[in-house]
């Protein structure tokens, strides 16, 4: 057999790349309707759309985030502590979401 080594991605290792879902989750997947799924799942690309948002008009200066088809509205020079502080931004979102949804879990 030949073992390939597998490359970080995203400097996580493959170990930390797994999801792991529990029994109980799976049945409330499973008995939660289509529909509501779909719902939640809107409103949470919503969500996330409106936190993107904020984060590239507080950080990068940038208007909004929809094309608008021209060079001028659509590229933007942003400094390298702009893009720093936005990722950095988005990771301390990201982070809180992961906290609230394991609270949320144990609760």
């Amino acid at each position: 057999m030949i073992r390939r080594k597998i490359k970080p991605a995203l400097g996580f290792t493959p170990e930390q790349r797994v999801h792991v879902i529990t029994k109980t989750q799976v049945e409330e997947h499973e008995m939660t309707p289509t529909r509501t799924r779909k719902a939640s799942a809107s409103k949470a690309a919503q969500q996330l759309d409106q936190l993107l948002a904020q984060i590239a008009q507080e950080h990068l200066f940038i208007e909004t985030l929809e094309t608008r088809n021209h060079d001028r509205l659509d590229f933007h020079d942003v400094g390298v502590w702009c893009v720093k502080s936005a990722l950095m931004a988005a990771y301390q979102a990201g982070l809180a979401a992961g906290q609230n949804a394991a609270a949320n879990q144990t609760a």
